[in-house]
């Protein structure tokens, strides 16, 4: 490989890295508010009870 080939590919790699790095955190955010919005739930199921 030369080394624009070699730049090209570490250039792709860390693309990557960052994508599911990003992604992960997208994860992470979302099941928090599902997690609050299941816990609003729970709250509102129990004092009806």
């Amino acid at each position: 490989m030369d080394l624009e080939q070699r730049l090209m590919f570490r250039i792709g790699f860390l693309h990557a890295q960052v994508s599911g790095i990003f992604n992960a955190l997208k994860h992470i955010l979302r099941g928090t508010e599902d997690w609050e919005r299941s816990r609003a739930n729970m709250a509102f199921i129990e004092s009806e009870v």
